[in-house]
């Protein structure tokens, strides 16, 4: 019989839990009332997972032998440190086999990790099976179906480009938009791609629920409902680095050479989610972060004025210099509404600042003065901000 979340401490082996969406997932566990492992490879990984009151487990999951014990000794397991490149095939295969060997058979659950970017290009992307069998990530698509054969209960979760804490994709469209001096910032590709995203902390919600609720043999898609154009972000990149330029499209050997085969070719790709998904249906799986354009605009960026927290499961705004920030849409799990105050605003070729921002560098129409492209500048600091929170929420 499945066992379920409801109630029942289940003892889970995460591995990646001292990663970006790993550490997530384990505090969702964690906070769920589940008993986590989690393995880690080196001393400063162990020091991060015991200090986030989880019990580190130092090993190489590329030995198989050693793997097999460890996982028949837990309740189920969650692949968070899957391969992200090509070059990790052989250990996610390694990883597999020991998977395959322990839960076969059984109904011990299994979460997978796996990229959006296998469904290729598309309109109304579903969370179905990829079929895109030739493509730079197709080499992502076996373990699923090797395991299924194979009789284990696996699930695979199909992230977008994941953002949120400051780190994750929109720290690459800053420094990027960040590094033109000649005043013209190179899109990636034409701009009009629509890249679909997911905050971690949403992601790792839905690593719970798959692993307590979900269905064996599933694909879940982990994004937001709202997909936005690289054009958006990119602008509103360049804004949060407080920077002016003039935006260009770019073009595919540009992006394929500036980012990578595989990254390149992914941020390259058009793709919107279907509105209705069967497995957020399923799991009353609601998305309740800000959009990745609202966080580049107003989040918790290096660069940018404001920072988003999340506290007792909702999120607060919090500008650097201690006041509110607006976000665009209200969201049921959003609280500290505030007054929207404008960043900025333009007037034909006149530009001045009306609130919290980074130091002007170039004089513009009224005297105002204002960065440009290639500009070393930075937001206001974000100390005060950082007073106003936990200690296990300042930077």
């Amino acid at each position: 019989m499945r066992i379920t979340g409801e109630g029942v401490a289940m003892r889970v082996l995460l591995t990646g839990g001292a990663g970006y969406i790993g550490s997530n997932v384990l505090a969702s566990l964690r906070d769920a009332g589940h008993s986590v492992t989690a393995v880690v490879r080196n001393a400063n990984a162990q020091r991060a997972v015991a200090l986030a009151g989880v019990q580190p487990l130092g090993g190489d999951i590329g030995d198989s032998r050693w793997l097999v014990e460890v996982l028949r000794e837990h309740d189920g397991a969650i692949h968070a440190a899957a391969a992200h490149t090509r070059s990790g095939v052989a250990s996610d295969h390694a990883f597999a086999n020991a998977v395959a060997t322990a839960f076969a058979g059984t109904s011990k659950p299994f979460v997978h990790t796996s990229s959006v970017w296998v469904y290729g290009s598309g309109s109304a992307i579903v969370d179905a099976a990829p079929t895109l069998l030739e493509s730079p990530w197709a080499w992502r698509m076996g373990v699923h179906q090797y395991l299924q054969d194979r009789g284990v209960s696996v699930m695979t979760i199909t992230p977008g480009m994941v953002y949120g804490q400051g780190r994750g994709l929109p720290n690459v469209l800053i420094a990027h938009a960040a590094v033109s001096r000649s005043g013209v910032v190179k899109l990636i590709g034409d701009g009009t791609q629509r890249w679909m995203s997911v905050h971690v902390e949403d992601l790792a919600d839905l690593y719970l629920r798959v692993f307590t609720e979900g269905q064996p043999g599933r694909y879940y898609l982990g994004v937001a409902p709202q997909a936005d154009t690289a054009l958006e972000l990119m602008r509103a990149a360049t804004r949060t680095a407080g920077i002016d330029c003039s935006l260009r499209p770019g073009d595919e050997f540009d992006a394929l050479a500036r980012f990578g085969d595989e990254l390149g070719a992914g941020l390259l790709l058009d793709q919107t989610p279907h509105p209705i998904q069967r497995g957020w249906d399923e799991l009353a799986w609601v998305p309740a972060a800000p959009s990745l354009l609202e966080e580049i605009t107003f989040g918790k960026y290096p660069n940018g004025p404001c920072r988003t927290v999340r506290l007792r499961g909702r999120y607060l705004s919090v500008s650097a210099i201690g006041v509110g920030c607006p976000m665009a849409a209200a969201r049921r799990d959003v609280v500290g509404r505030h007054s929207p105050t404008p960043h900025s605003h333009a007037t034909g070729q006149e530009r001045t600042s009306t609130g919290p921002g980074p130091p002007a560098h170039v004089t513009q129409g009224t005297g105002q003065r204002v960065p440009r492209c290639g500009s070393d500048v930075r937001g206001p600091s974000l100390a005060r901000a950082s007073l106003l929170l936990p200690p296990w929420h300042r930077p």
